[in-house]
């Protein structure tokens, strides 16, 4: 798909999960789909969570979910429309999710105002978004007591300040002259995955 710009980051790929939310960058794994919503932001997985109604959904006898891409002059947007049920019932609801895909971060949920999605009778929902590590993301909708959007929403996101700095050093021995790669790795909690240093280093003979 072309790349849409999301939380300071750039994606060609969006996982779309039937229960009202996507992740951008794709479904990486099982833990990645998820019935009952969270507060966001979490960083258990899913993470990258675009929530225009996140909660229980089921495309049981309803007509699922649909993608397009929509051109409006030069502008464009990939958008995703749920057409769904709550689970085991046959009360429909539907949104949907507007991706920009002009460089430019452009992310909105929109909602049919003669027809806007009620919150489940659980009240487990959650209309948000979150980073890809979710470290960093809102709840949008209006409020515990009634979860439910009442209004289209746009999504917006800011840089987070730069991060801490680490210096360390080592002590390597040449036992012959040439040059050889050093490999140094990182692993924290805060950076998912590992973080990895490539050097090259020359050796002269006397």
């Amino acid at each position: 798909m072309p790349e849409f710009a999301f939380a300071d980051e750039t994606f060609t790929t969006i996982g779309v999960v039937s229960n009202g939310y996507s992740v951008a960058g794709g479904v990486q794994e099982t833990a990645d789909i998820q019935c009952c919503p969270q507060d966001l932001p979490d960083p258990a997985p899913p993470n990258g969570v675009l929530a225009p109604f996140w909660t229980d959904l089921d495309g049981t006898g309803a007509p699922g979910v649909f993608a397009a891409e929509l051109a409006d002059g030069p502008n464009s947007w990939i958008v995703v429309e749920w057409r769904v049920n709550l689970v085991g019932t046959t009360s429909q609801r539907v949104f949907q999710q507007w991706l920009g895909v002009n460089g430019a971060e452009d992310v909105s949920f929109a909602y049919d105002p003669a027809n806007l999605p009620a919150a489940p009778p659980s009240g487990e929902l959650t209309v948000g978004a979150e980073n890809s590590l979710g470290t960093a993301g809102e709840d949008l909708a209006p409020g515990a007591d009634d979860p439910a959007p009442t209004e289209d929403l746009r999504v917006t996101s800011t840089p987070g300040p730069p991060g801490e700095t680490l210096s360390y050093s080592f002590e390597l021995k040449g036992v012959r002259a040439g040059t050889g790669e050093v490999r140094t790795t990182l692993r924290t909690p805060l950076v998912r995955g590992t973080t990895t240093d490539f050097d090259q280093i020359t050796v002269e003979g006397t």
